[in-house]
C-alpha cells in the first residue's frame, strides 16, 4: 500500500495536540493549525496576515531577532526558548517555542516549522507555589513560635529562626542534632509516645514538656506534631510546632498556691470549732487530774483528743504553706481518709453525712501527695456544698487491672446537662459566687497523672465525679 506523505504530514499538523505552523523567513504565518489558534486565540487567515514578531512580547523581540541571526549564519538550525507572546484579548501567554529552519534540495533556507506549546498554566502555578514558598518563609522567619521538622527518628532537619530568641541557638547549631538530646529526662515517656502516636498518622496530641536552652535552664515548650510524607505516602518525618509557655506554667503555680490559701481561708472556721471540742474535753480532764483523780483512760481520751487535733492542723498546714513538687508513691486510701477527716466538720455544719466504701486493702498511685489532697477537697468541698438541705455524699473506691476507679457522688441539685462540657474552665462555674479555679486546677493536676474526669449529673437528684487514675506498677 503506498502512502501519501503529504496527506500523512498535513494529518499529523492538522491534529497535533501542540500549536504548528509553517513561517516564512521573514516571520509571517504561511500555515497553522487549530491548536496555535486556539493558544493565540486569531483564526488560521488571521495569522496569516500577520508576522509571529506582531504578537510576541516586546521585552522578547531583542531575543528573537538574536537567535534568527545565529540561524542565518549557520551557527544554530533550531531554536528552543521560553517566550512571552500576547493572546488577541491582551493577556500574556506563556509558551515553549521550538523553532526548526528547513532548507531546500540545495540546502538554501526555506522555511521554519514552529512547535508552540502552552505553558502558561504552568507557569501561573510556579508563580504560586513560588510566592507561597515566599510567605512561608516570611512567617516561619518571623513567627515567634518554633517550627522545626525531625526525621523519623528525631533529627533536626529544619529549625526556624525563632530558635535564636527562645532557646539562644543558632538554626545550624540544631539542625543535625537528636531533638531527644534536648528534652528534660522526666519528660522522654510523654515525647516518646507523643512521637510514635504522630508517625501513624493518628492526631497527636499538644504536648507540654521542658527544652534545655543553649545556657542550661529549661523552657516550657507546648507542642503540636504533624507527620510528613513522601510522594508514594511513606511517612519520611514530624513536622512541629513549637511555643513558650514558660510563663503560663509559673501563673499556674501561683493559681494553685492561691487556691490553697482560699480553701485554707474557708475552712478555717470549721475547724476552729472542730478543735474547740477536744480542748474543751481537755481542760476538764486537766482539772480532774489536778484533784488527784488519776485514772488511765482519762490520758488515753486526752492523748486521743491531741492526736486529732495534730492531724487537722497539719492537714490545714499541707494547704496553707507551699510545698516542694514531688512525686512518690502514696496510698490513695490513706489520703481520701486524711481529706475526709478534715471535711468532716464542714459536712456536719451543712447536714451531710460522708459515707465511704472503700477497699481493705491499700491502693497505691504515684502522685504528689499535696496536690492529690488539693484535688480530692475541691471535689469533696463542691459535692458538700451542692447539697444546701444536707443528704448524703458517697465516696467509693474501686479497682481493676490496670485503674483505680474513685467515685463521688452528692445529693445536690444536679448540673445541667450542657454545662457540664465546660466544667474545668476557669471562670465557669455552677455556684453563683464561684469562680470554677477549684475545678480548673484539680482537673489539671488528674490530668497531670494521666488520668480521666468523667462527670453525669440529674437534676434534682445528684451528681457523680467518676475520677479514674492509672495503678502504680
Amino acid at each position: 500500500m503506498k502512502v501519501n506523505k503529504e496527506r500523512l504530514f498535513e494529518h499529523a499538523f492538522f491534529h497535533a495536540p501542540i500549536g504548528m505552523a509553517l513561517v516564512s523567513l521573514d516571520g509571517y504565518c504561511i500555515k497553522a493549525n487549530p491548536a496555535l489558534c486556539r493558544i493565540m486565540g486569531y483564526s488560521e487567515e488571521e495569522l496569516q496576515h500577520l508576522r509571529f514578531q506582531d504578537f510576541t512580547h516586546p521585552d522578547d523581540v531583542k531575543y528573537d531577532q538574536e537567535y534568527l541571526d545565529r540561524v542565518f549564519s549557520g551557527e544554530i538550525v533550531n531554536i528552543q526558548s521560553e517566550k512571552r507572546y500576547i493572546h488577541k484579548e491582551g493577556h500574556i501567554v506563556w509558551i515553549l517555542l521550538n523553532l526548526s529552519l528547513i532548507t531546500d534540495e540545495r540546502g538554501n533556507p526555506s522555511y521554519f516549522i514552529a512547535q508552540v506549546q502552552d505553558l502558561t498554566e504552568k507557569k501561573c502555578l510556579l508563580d504560586i507555589l513560588s510566592e507561597d514558598k515566599q510567605r512561608y518563609r516570611i512567617i516561619t522567619e518571623n513567627t515567634l513560635d518554633m517550627i522545626s521538622e525531625q526525621d523519623i527518628d528525631g533529627t533536626y532537619v529544619y529549625v526556624s529562626e525563632s530558635c535564636r530568641s527562645l532557646l539562644g541557638y543558632e538554626p545550624y547549631e540544631l539542625i543535625g542534632r537528636n531533638s531527644y538530646d534536648f528534652f528534660h529526662r522526666d519528660d522522654m515517656e510523654l515525647i516518646e509516645q507523643n512521637h510514635k502516636t504522630a508517625l501513624t498518622f493518628n492526631n497527636a496530641k499538644t504536648i507540654a514538656y521542658r527544652f534545655r536552652k543553649k545556657d542550661g535552664s529549661y523552657i516550657w515548650f507546648e507542642t503540636a506534631c504533624k507527620a510528613l510524607c513522601d510522594k508514594v505516602g511513606h511517612v519520611k518525618g514530624i513536622l512541629s510546632f513549637s511555643r513558650d509557655i514558660s510563663f503560663r506554667k509559673e501563673s499556674e503555680k501561683l493559681l494553685i498556691q492561691s487556691e490553697k490559701l482560699s480553701i485554707a481561708g474557708q475552712l478555717a472556721a470549721g475547724i476552729a470549732h472542730e478543735i474547740r471540742n477536744p480542748l474543751t474535753s481537755l481542760k476538764g480532764f486537766l482539772q480532774l487530774i489536778g484533784k488527784g483523780d488519776h485514772k488511765q483512760y482519762y490520758f488515753d481520751i486526752m492523748n486521743s483528743e491531741l492526736n486529732r487535733i495534730e492531724l487537722i492542723l497539719s492537714e490545714l498546714l499541707v494547704l496553707s504553706k507551699p510545698q516542694v513538687q514531688t512525686s512518690q508513691t502514696k496510698d490513695l486510701i490513706k489520703l481520701l481518709v486524711d481529706v475526709c477527716t478534715l471535711l468532716e466538720t464542714q459536712a456536719i455544719m451543712k447536714n451531710v453525712q460522708i459515707a465511704t466504701v472503700f477497699p481493705s486493702h491499700s491502693l497505691y498511685i504515684q502522685c504528689d501527695e499535696n496536690k492529690m489532697k488539693q484535688a480530692f477537697i475541691n471535689f469533696i468541698k463542691n459535692a458538700i456544698e451542692s447539697m444546701p438541705a444536707g443528704g448524703e455524699l458517697f465516696i467509693e473506691v474501686e479497682q481493676s487491672a490496670e485503674k483505680i476507679t474513685v467515685r463521688i457522688t452528692d445529693q445536690g441539685t444536679g448540673i445541667p446537662e450542657e454545662k457540664i462540657p465546660f466544667l474545668g474552665q476557669p471562670f465557669y462555674s455552677t455556684k453563683e459566687n464561684g469562680t470554677g479555679l477549684g475545678l480548673m486546677v484539680s482537673y489539671k493536676i488528674i490530668e497531670e497523672l494521666k488520668g480521666r474526669i468523667f462527670v453525669s449529673s440529674k437534676i434534682n437528684e445528684g451528681t457523680t465525679f467518676q475520677i479514674e487514675l492509672p495503678l502504680h506498677e
